[in-house]
C-alpha cells in the first residue's frame, strides 16, 4: 500500500490530512485534545501541538518526524477503512511503502537521502493506536523525491509550453526554489533560502510589541493576511500587510543575486506561505507570467504520480524484455535448443550424484 506524506517544516500533509509539524509526548491520555489529534506509540501519547518546532535540515536527528509520519499513516489507513477501501483487522500487518521528498538541493547529498529512507523504514511492525483502534504497519520502502518539482509535475501540461521554468515553495521556515531548463532541473540554480514564513511572523511580533504592546502571534497573522480582521486595529492590520508586502520584495529580489531573472522565467509558486502571501506576490513589478498552485498538498500529490510513472516505466520495461526474450527464442530455435539439452543434462547429473 502507497502512502505519500510530505514531511514540511510547518505542517505534515498526507492526502486526506494535514497536521501541525509538532507533538508533545505525555504518559497518560490528553485529556482536552480531539481525538483525531493525537496517537498512542511505544507506550507514550503524542499530541499535535502550535507550539513551534526548531527547523531540522537532517530530519532523522529527532523522532519527531517518525511519530508525525506515523500518525500520517494512521489517518489515511483510518481514512481508508472508513472509506470501504480497507478492512481492519487487528491481526494484520500493514505493509506501507513511503512516498516522501526533500528539498531539491538535499538531493544532491545522498548521506540526507540516505539518511530519510533509513529513518522511515521499519524492521519490525510498529503498533499505532488512533481513534480506540491499533494498526500494525512496516513500512519496507521508502521512495523520496525532490520537493517542489513534484508538484510542479502535477501542472506539467500547463508549464510544458515554456523553455525556462522557476518553482519557488514559500515554506515555514525556508524558500525552495527550483530551475527547469526544457523540462530539466538546473541544479545550479536551484537552492533553499534562510527566509521562509517564520521571519516574517518574529519581525511582526517584535514590532507589534514594541510599537502597540501587543502581542501579535502566527495564527494573528495568518488570519489578517487571510482577510480575518474583525480582532484587530487598524494599526496592527496595516503593519502586517506592510511587513507582507517588505518581506515579498526583498525575497524575489534576492533571486537577482543568482542570475535568476523572474521577469524572463514562467514561475510557479507553491506551498501555503505562497498561498498566504498571494495578493502581495501579484503586485511585484518583478514577475512576467506566473501561476500560483493552490493545492497545498501539491507535494503528496506529485510524490504520487512520479511513483506511478515509474511503476509504469517498471512494467513497460518487463514487457519489452519478455519480448526479447520470445524473439530470441522464436528466431533463434537451435540456440535455445541447445541450452535447453545442456540444462537438462546438468540436471541429470546432479540427480545422478
Amino acid at each position: 500500500m502507497e502512502i505519500a506524506i510530505d514531511t514540511g517544516n510547518k505542517q505534515v500533509k498526507t492526502d486526506h490530512s494535514i497536521s501541525i509539524s509538532g507533538v508533545v509526548p505525555q504518559n497518560t491520555i490528553p485529556a482536552t485534545a480531539r481525538p483525531e489529534d493525537y496517537i498512542r506509540y511505544r507506550g507514550r501519547y503524542y499530541t499535535l501541538t502550535n507550539k513551534r518546532q526548531e527547523y531540522l535540515r537532517d530530519k532523522s536527528e529527532t523522532e519527531r518526524y517518525f511519530v508525525l509520519a506515523m500518525m500520517g499513516i494512521a489517518k489515511e489507513l483510518d481514512y481508508k477503512e472508513n472509506h470501504n477501501e480497507i478492512t481492519y483487522d487487528p491481526d494484520k500487518t500493514y505493509y506501507i511503502t513511503m512516498l516522501g521528498g526533500l528539498p531539491p538541493a538535499h538531493m544532491e547529498d545522498a548521506r540526507l537521502k540516505d539518511n530519510f529512507k533509513a529513518y522511515f523504514k521499519t524492521s519490525d511492525a510498529q503498533y499505532v493506536w488512533y481513534k480506540g483502534r491499533t494498526w500494525r504497519v512496516k513500512i519496507t520502502k521508502v521512495y523520496v523525491y525532490a520537493q517542489c518539482y513534484a508538484a510542479i509535475m502535477t501542472v506539467f501540461t500547463q508549464i510544458k509550453p515554456y523553455p525556462r521554468v522557476v518553482g519557488i515553495d514559500i515554506g515555514g521556515f525556508t524558500t525552495d526554489y527550483l530551475t527547469m531548463v526544457r523540462g530539466t532541473i538546473d541544479i545550479e540554480h536551484t537552492d533553499s533560502l534562510e527566509q521562509g514564513l517564520t521571519l516574517l511572523y518574529q519581525t511582526i511580533h517584535k514590532k507589534c510589541l514594541k510599537k502597540f504592546d501587543a502581542i501579535i502571534e502566527e495564527s494573528d497573522v495568518d488570519a489578517i493576511l487571510s482577510g480575518d480582521t474583525s480582532l484587530y486595529d487598524e494599526e496592527i492590520i496595516t503593519l502586517v500587510e506592510e511587513e507582507a508586502q517588505a518581506f515579498v520584495d526583498s525575497l524575489l529580489s534576492s533571486f537577482r543575486e543568482f542570475q535568476i531573472d523572474l521577469k524572463h522565467s514562467f514561475v510557479v509558486f507553491l506551498g501555503g506561505g505562497a498561498i498566504l502571501l498571494k495578493k502581495y506576490i501579484e503586485k511585484s513589478p518583478l514577475l512576467g507570467r506566473y501561476m500560483f498552485l493552490e493545492d497545498i498538498k501539491g507535494n503528496v500529490h506529485g510524490y504520487k504520480l512520479l511513483y506511478q510513472v515509474m511503476q509504469k516505466k517498471k512494467r513497460s520495461g518487463r514487457k519489452i524484455l519478455q519480448k526479447v526474450c520470445s524473439f530470441r527464442y522464436h528466431c533463434f530455435p537451435q540456440q535455445n535448443r541447445r541450452k535447453e539439452l545442456h540444462q537438462h543434462e546438468q540436471i541429470r547429473k546432479n540427480h545422478s550424484r
